[in-house]
């Protein structure tokens, strides 16, 4: 089965497009796992591009911070958004909208925990004063403040560091769909052998049930079907 999967799936490789080709040239996906990235190359725990977090922490540790450079909620989100637009136009072309909804959820969140720091010390949560700083806008600055020097190279990180996850082109992404297939079928098959007999492991839905998919069996053999 494996050797079939190989040989069926061994022409599909990147275009420069960014697409999925055959050897004939034929599309088969307009971008490879919908988001062009590389799966290998992924930092984040749950399969993101980016840790966000350890970034963030990062940037806060190395780029120093003063108090009259502190932004406001509103001046966060439109830095974050004339970011964005500016890459969207860039020859390095722009970021999949999962990555643009991940990256404002983090900063919403980082909002939100400054508008809580500045409501436990009576301030004002949407404005900041930058002139005359009382001693409570030094404190909100310290806890949970970010300037426009912190925003920029955060962004800047992030935008430079998520290009290089994409897939590159003329990877064999057939072939490695394969072996993520072929793998697991191998394991399937020892679990057949191993619990043959056993009606609570369902050994007749795995293997069988791949080989009907790959030779278009009309009629199902091994597979149930409940309405």
């Amino acid at each position: 089965m494996s050797r079939r999967l190989m040989k069926g799936l061994e022409d599909l490789s990147i275009f420069y497009d960014q697409t999925v080709r055959n050897a004939s040239g034929g599309i088969i996906q307009f971008a490879y796992g919908d988001d062009g990235m590389d799966p290998a190359k992924m930092e984040g725990k749950d399969g993101t591009p980016l840790n966000l977090d350890q970034l963030f922490m990062k940037v806060m540790a190395t780029c120093p911070q003063r108090e009259q450079d502190t932004l406001s909620p509103e001046d966060i989100l439109q830095m974050l958004n004339d970011k964005l637009s500016e890459h969207d136009t860039s020859s390095d072309g722009g970021c999949s909208q999962e990555f643009k909804k991940e990256l404002t959820k983090f900063l919403e969140k980082r909002i939100k925990l400054m508008k809580n720091t500045r409501r436990a010390l009576h301030l004002d949560e949407d404005h900041v004063r930058k002139k005359d700083s009382c001693i409570e806008e030094r404190i909100a600055a310290s806890i949970s403040g970010i300037s426009a020097k912190q925003l920029q190279v955060f962004l800047d990180t992030c935008l430079s560091r998520y290009h290089p996850k994409k897939v590159e082109a003329g990877a064999s992404i057939g072939a490695i769909g394969a072996q993520s297939i072929g793998e697991p079928g191998t394991q399937m098959t020892l679990k057949t052998f191993h619990f043959a007999g056993v009606a609570s492991m369902n050994v007749t839905q795995g293997v069988p049930r791949i080989k009907e998919i790959i030779n278009a069996a009309k009629k199902n053999k091994h597979t149930c079907y409940h309405c």
